[in-house]
C-alpha cells in the first residue's frame, strides 16, 4: 500500500512558495530556490548521514506520482 502524504501541498502552495524547503512530513520536500526554480528532493538517512534525491522539477511532475517513485528508495536507506 503506498504510503499516505502527510502534508501535501496543492498546486497553489507550490506555485506560491516562498523561497527554501517545504516539507511533507513524509520526506519529500519542495526546494524553492531565491530565482524562483522549484524542484522536488527526497531526503532520507543513510549510514547516520543526510541524503539528498531529486526528482525533477516541480512542473513536470504531481506529488502522488512523486511520492509513489520516491517510496522504493525509502526502503534501501
Amino acid at each position: 500500500m503506498p504510503r499516505k502524504i502527510l502534508n501535501a501541498p496543492t498546486p497553489l502552495a507550490v506555485k506560491n512558495a516562498r523561497p527554501g524547503w517545504h516539507a511533507d512530513g513524509g520526506g519529500l520536500h519542495l526546494l524553492v530556490k531565491e530565482s524562483g526554480a522549484r524542484s522536488w528532493v527526497c531526503r532520507f538517512m543513510l549510514n547516520g548521514k543526510s541524503r539528498d534525491i531529486g526528482l525533477g522539477t516541480a512542473a513536470g511532475a504531481g506529488v502522488m506520482s512523486l511520492a509513489m517513485s520516491a517510496t522504493p528508495r525509502r526502503r534501501f536507506a
